[in-house]
């Protein structure tokens, strides 16, 4: 008793010298209270001296730079909750420290001389949350221009690229539309970077400023542009910029449309429903995904966000139709209620994901379903993935021959029902941790042979039973 009551007092002096006025309270849970796990206040959402873990990203306003350009950079904690400081590193070398505002801090900085740098964000933590490192970010740093170059910036539009949106280029990556010209920047550029990845791409050598040969996602980028299924961003003219992109967060966009043409899919015609994707380079693949009913593209979604890893590895276990099922979580991160707990644990036991490791590549446990990934990661991910899965046969809402859709549904016995929401997912079980058969659509026709505990029972044409959450589907009267 005199130990605990010793800790308790230890935690509330640590809080109180923060200005902590709730941790006071905290003293007044008894210590016999952790024998029968009541150490809590209030609604029990705390613990008390239990520290909440965090994890925490970092991105760049500009990859590659060049010297002397000011760049921007961002570091994001998860949870939101979050308070303190980060502090921004070049190697050993602290670049500064930011207050965290909504869980982001920023540092913005002219500092960093010629070459690659590898950057981290680190989070102190305070009274109620863990301290965390985030992983490293390569940043590219180009000598300035020679006098053959255009000083002038501009923007790219990288949908052809496995990329999408607008990106903002560096001065010093800018030339005249010339191929003459673009040759002597190439030139004058490899020669302050020669140890980046090189790859010919329509018969010109293009090479990637922001991935250096030795780092660890260099193969994979390599393996995508070489099976044409990214090529980087492009300027206004369309010319390849030799930036991939490695910092930035794959978007839902272009995870679509790299996994579509690594599975060799075929695109649809005609405009997608979903606004965010008319009149843009994502339209005939998001037009796709709707007609595959792919589950993450729903109208609503902006395809031009990044995606959550969770959204990732759904999208690519989809598009490949490689069944998803859960089973054992390795996760201590991932809840059995995520939506996609299924795809993050179908995707670790087919080796596609294994989780976050730390600075000695040990695993952490952790796999963050909400954080985003970057490209560089998006990479690897799609690379192993092609290596792994073979693209299964997979209908569009438009198949007369579908399973999961029109009035092939109906039977002899059951009731008619019809689907109410955008999509809706027929397992083999009732509970959501279970086999996945397919999607079904709004308005899609079903026979309902039973409903129990919230759960219908389906009777598909080929005479397999599979389950609904049934308030998503409506009688037809």
């Amino acid at each position: 008793m005199a130990a605990r009551t010793k800790s308790l007092w230890a935690v509330a002096t640590r809080a109180l010298a923060a200005g902590g006025f709730l941790w006071a309270y905290a003293i007044a849970v008894p210590a016999f209270a952790y024998d029968y796990g009541l150490g809590s206040y209030g609604s029990g959402a705390y613990n008390v001296g239990q520290l909440d873990a965090t994890t925490i990203s970092l991105t760049s306003s500009a990859n590659p730079s060049t010297v002397g350009q000011s760049i921007r950079l961002t570091a994001t904690v998860s949870p939101g909750t979050a308070t303190g400081t980060v502090t921004f590193k070049d190697g050993s070398t602290s670049l500064g420290t930011a207050t965290l505002g909504h869980a982001s801090g920023s540092l913005t900085t002219s500092a960093l001389t010629a070459g690659s740098h590898t950057l981290t964000a680190v989070y102190g933590g305070n009274v109620t949350h863990s301290g965390s490192t985030s992983l490293v970010l390569t940043q590219v740093v180009n000598a300035a221009a020679g006098a053959g170059s255009s000083s002038g910036g501009g923007t790219t539009d990288s949908g052809g690229g496995g990329g999408g949106g607008r990106r903002t280029l560096p001065s010093a990556t800018k030339s005249s539309n010339s191929s003459a010209s673009r040759g002597a920047s190439s030139v004058s550029r490899a020669a302050v970077n020669p140890s980046h990845l090189s790859v010919p791409i329509n018969g010109e050598t293009v090479v990637f400023w922001d991935v250096p040969e030795s780092a660890w996602f260099a193969s994979y980028v390599s393996t995508l542009i070489e099976k044409g299924i990214a090529s980087g961003y492009r300027d206004a003219e369309g010319n390849l910029t030799g930036e991939f992109g490695v910092s930035n967060p794959v978007t839902a966009a272009e995870i679509l449309k790299m996994a579509l043409v690594a599975a060799g899919r075929p695109l649809s015609s005609g405009l997608p429903q979903n606004p965010s994707a008319r009149d843009d380079w994502s339209a005939p693949y998001v037009t796709t995904a709707e007609d595959l009913r792919f589950s993450v593209y729903a109208p609503s979604l902006d395809v031009h966000k990044p995606a959550t890893r969770g959204q990732v590895i759904q999208t690519i276990l989809e598009v490949f139709g490689d069944p998803i099922a859960a089973g054992e979580n390795p996760f201590t991160d991932l809840s059995a209620s995520s939506p996609f707990a299924p795809a993050l644990q179908t995707a670790y036991q087919l080796g596609i994901i294994s989780g976050d490791t730390d600075a000695q590549g040990n695993p952490t446990g952790t796999v963050r379903p909400n954080d985003p990934v970057n490209r560089a990661e998006a990479a690897k991910i799609v690379s192993i993935a092609l290596a792994t899965l073979k693209p299964r046969p997979l209908t569009t809402s438009s198949d007369p021959s579908s399973s999961a859709a029109g009035s092939e549904m109906m039977s002899d016995s059951g009731m008619p029902y019809r689907v109410n929401t955008y999509s809706l997912k027929l397992r083999a079980a009732r509970q959501i941790p279970s086999l996945l058969y397919g999607m079904l659509s709004e308005g899609d026709l079903v026979t309902v042979v039973g409903i129990e505990n919230g759960w219908a029972e389906l009777l598909l044409p080929d005479g397999r039973h599979a389950f609904v959450v049934a308030e998503y589907l409506t009688e037809v009267k």
